[in-house]
């Protein structure tokens, strides 16, 4: 029999991937203007340094509900909270702020993977995990749309538990 650690570096190793029932929670986010605000915080006050840069375009009109909704989505799906996640926005051409030093990207929008790759080093591409999808409108409309997000957040989710497993646990966690 396995030990359940040599399990999960055994169906790692075949490339399958194994999910795990987590309870429901709802997210943190309630608008656009939390995640602004969270843009603004300092990271000392922060409960957790940010582990994600999230690059979409800046949602205006009727469609912050969609984003709001959506953006919870994103992060049920990864299991992380809003301060774990640093969103940047971009317009055609070019991030409305300079890059973070992080290693896990996911770009909402496939001309926006030029404007970061642009603004990103080429090594700190190749040592960096980054997922494109299509943008927070369309990206859950329709089944071929959900697919394939849900297939782009597959190594996000990945990276991310590879990540906290490496990470020394806080003296809140004992």
């Amino acid at each position: 029999m396995l030990v359940e650690t040599q399990r999960q570096q055994f169906l790692e190793a075949m490339g399958v991937d194994v999910y795990v029932l987590r309870s429901r929670i709802e997210s943190p986010i309630t608008s656009i203007d939390a995640i602004i605000d969270a843009e603004k915080t300092p990271a000392s006050v922060a409960m957790q340094q940010p582990r994600l840069a999230i690059v979409c375009e800046r949602a205006d009109g009727n469609s912050h509900e969609v984003f709001e909704r959506q953006a919870a989505l994103i992060l049920r799906a990864l299991g992380v909270d809003a301060t774990q996640i640093e969103w940047l926005f971009a317009d055609a051409k070019q991030l409305e702020q300079t890059p973070p030093a992080l290693n896990i990207w996911l770009v909402l929008g496939e001309h926006l993977a030029r404007v970061l790759g642009q603004q990103l080093s080429t090594q700190q591409q190749n040592a960096s995990v980054i997922a494109v999808a299509l943008s927070l409108p369309n990206a859950l409309r329709g089944a071929a749309n959900k697919s394939a997000f849900w297939q782009a957040l597959k190594p996000i989710a990945r990276a991310l538990r590879k990540l906290a497993a490496s990470a020394p646990a806080s003296p809140a966690q004992h």
